[in-house]
């Protein structure tokens, strides 16, 4: 029985490394400030505007702590996408990564610091970036400090 239970335990011990190397990969990008940076640090050098991917927000928010946002591509074989705000603390507000099977479109509420254009982009399987854009006009900042 001890031996059974130092066995598992050892293998638990062993899994740490790896899961601390994986909590660091899925941070990447969310420790930067500013939108050139962040891109910079995800990779995202040079994405393409896009009629085939959709960024749908309001046109004016009456307060940034809740702003309704989708984003769809129409095209297949998506494999990440991201959501970017320009004049936020932290510039890189979600990333997400898509199996085959998914659909690749998100819907939440994000939380604005102030008036900011949104950026959505997409990375297709052959690597290629797409990108779209939608400016947001915030009536009430809500945000103090860092908005996440």
């Amino acid at each position: 029985m001890r031996r059974r239970n130092w066995l598992r335990a050892a293998a638990l011990a062993s899994l740490a490394p790896l899961d601390a190397a994986l909590a660091q990969a899925a941070r990447k990008g969310f420790d930067t400030q500013g939108l050139q940076v962040t891109l910079q640090a995800l990779g995202l050098a040079a994405p393409v505007p896009s009629l085939d991917l959709v960024l749908e927000a309001p046109d004016i928010a009456e307060s940034g702590e809740q702003v309704p946002i989708s984003l769809q591509c129409k095209l297949p074989g998506v494999k990440k996408m991201w959501l970017l705000a320009e004049r936020n603390a932290t510039a890189l507000l979600a990333s997400l990564e898509f199996s085959e099977a998914m659909e690749p479109q998100l819907g939440t509420r994000i939380r604005l610091a102030r008036s900011s254009l949104v950026y959505g982009v997409a990375q297709l399987q052959d690597g290629k970036l797409l990108l779209a854009q939608h400016d947001v006009k915030v009536a009430l900042s809500t945000c103090t400090g860092k908005c996440r």
